[in-house]
């Protein structure tokens, strides 16, 4: 990858603000531990299910990358109530994800819970006030950590080249996607076909190719039942 990130600038997080992150790198850093014990994160895309088109874009990868949000969520995991800290242009995109995932989370969860009570749902927040209320919030906690990642992207360039900078954000990108799939998927999967209706419609495929089998060999079909 790219030279090391050492910039860093000196923010001000508040409560509010620290309750949209913290408990996304939380669940980002648990959910690779867990990946590291079974190769499955805590809600990982599965590929086996649902298998993606030829040539999809799975992410990559990188230790490095994957050290830094470690080091990112021990860092403010002790500073609920907020205050100064210093981030570098890095790890305040990590702080931009975890806020992401914060609210995904919530998300799917009220997905799952469909089915609980008003009042229920009220009492987990997972109710529409309650998700609106997180998604406003959420973004105004995003749109003060994108201005001060600005101002550390200026400092970082300031140390290395446009190409240097370039291959550092490539590489992010490419992580990023890998924890999007393989650690914190967080999107609601379409129903799987149920076994009698997929095993009938390989049954049809089966006897269409084998009616076009017998055409093709100049034999008549027989009719559906002896077929």
């Amino acid at each position: 990858m790219g030279p090391r990130v050492t910039d860093s600038v000196a923010i001000r997080l508040t409560r509010r603000q620290m309750s949209h992150l913290v408990p996304g790198l939380k669940t980002i850093v648990q959910s690779y531990g867990l990946w590291c014990e079974k190769k499955k994160g805590y809600s990982s895309y599965p590929f086996s299910l649902y298998p993606p088109p030829p040539g999809f874009d799975r992410g990559a990868f990188d230790p490095t990358m994957m050290a830094q949000v470690a080091s990112v969520w021990d860092r403010l995991r002790r500073k609920t109530s907020g205050g100064r800290v210093r981030l570098s242009s890095l790890e305040l995109r990590i702080a931009v994800f975890a806020v992401r995932i914060n609210l995904d989370e919530r998300r799917l969860l009220k997905h799952h819970r469909r089915t609980w009570d008003a009042q229920t749902r009220r009492r987990f927040g997972i109710d529409d006030a309650s998700i609106r209320s997180l998604r406003r919030a959420s973004k105004k906690t995003i749109t003060s950590l994108e201005r001060h990642t600005k101002r550390a992207d200026r400092a970082l360039l300031k140390q290395v080249s446009k190409q240097q900078f370039g291959a550092v954000m490539s590489c992010w990108r490419a992580h990023l996607r890998w924890m999007r799939l393989y650690l914190v998927y967080f999107k609601p999967l379409r129903p799987i076909a149920r076994p009698k209706r997929r095993q009938q419609r390989n049954l049809d495929l089966l006897m269409d190719m084998a009616r076009r089998g017998l055409r093709y060999a100049g034999f008549e079909a027989p009719e559906h039942s002896d077929l």
